[in-house]
């Protein structure tokens, strides 16, 4: 009988867990319908420092055609919420959530012409995850902390074995799970 009394406790408990789980994920789908997606982008400074004047340039030039086309995937493709767009070197304004010197246009220039920005939103990157390192999509709250399942976090790099996905069909399938999950919850 104890035994019984156990497992039902254990199984409670885990219910009980995977139903906070839910509401949370719940509400950060929620906070970003209301809200916005804030996506950052690579400056490479690190890398740039370690090469000579020549390489750094071209290397600074792959980095910018690599944001444009970001900018792009998502202005065709997400329409979940609006999406602004920061440099990844700005991080600790976006915690403050002093967003306004952060926010770059589609030349990845500043944009001082935003008037109003979202007091709540969701942050994501083009990296690894946490824990399996694990290269995709990644959507994180407002303080870069990774967001977990049941909420659709991340679209991965890669599909099936060894296809790799574009920025334009990452961001396809990232407003589709968005979509799909905002209507199930």
């Amino acid at each position: 009988m104890k035994a019984v009394l156990c497992l039902i406790f254990i199984l409670s408990g885990l219910t009980l867990k995977a139903q906070d789980k839910s509401d949370v994920a719940v509400s950060q789908i929620e906070l970003l319908k209301k809200g916005a997606l804030l996506v950052g982008l690579k400056t490479g400074e690190l890398q740039i420092k370690a090469l000579d004047k020549e390489a750094a340039q071209a290397y600074l030039k792959k980095v910018e055609t690599e944001n444009k086309t970001i900018i792009e995937a998502f202005r065709k493709n997400y329409h979940f919420s609006p999406v602004y767009f920061f440099y990844t070197s700005c991080s600790e304004n976006i915690t403050a959530k002093n967003l306004a010197p952060c926010m770059l246009n589609d030349q990845l220039q500043r944009d001082t012409t935003l008037n109003s920005l979202p007091q709540q939103f969701l942050t994501a990157e083009f990296g690894f995850t946490d824990e399996q390192s694990i290269e995709g999509l990644i959507i994180m709250d407002d303080h870069f902390k990774q967001l977990r399942e049941p909420f659709p976090f991340l679209i991965r790099r890669y599909s099936g074995v060894a296809t790799k996905l574009t920025p334009a069909e990452m961001v396809i399938k990232l407003n589709k799970a968005f979509s799909e999950f905002y209507a199930r919850r």
